[in-house]
């Protein structure tokens, strides 16, 4: 999925609780938290242009929000 497309993929293992992300066709195995923070920053969050750096959490929410509320609209 992630040769074809600009997708990150996060996989986490349920056995092992090892976390890998596939991202332009290469696989990162066995990456620490702070790794996988730092990955996913860089990834999907544009470069700073000056302005503060935002939580992770809170970008990927605000990203989220309006797509989450086309669906309950699209549910109704």
């Amino acid at each position: 999925m992630s040769e074809a497309s600009d997708a990150v993929v996060v996989i986490v293992s349920e056995e092992t609780g090892t976390i890998s992300v596939a991202v332009g066709g290469m696989l990162k195995r066995h990456l620490a938290p702070q790794t996988l923070d730092k990955l996913l920053h860089n990834e999907l969050c544009p470069a700073n242009d000056g302005d503060e750096k935002q939580d992770l959490s809170l970008r990927l929410k605000q990203k989220l929000q309006p797509r989450r509320k086309e669906t309950d609209d699209n549910e109704k």
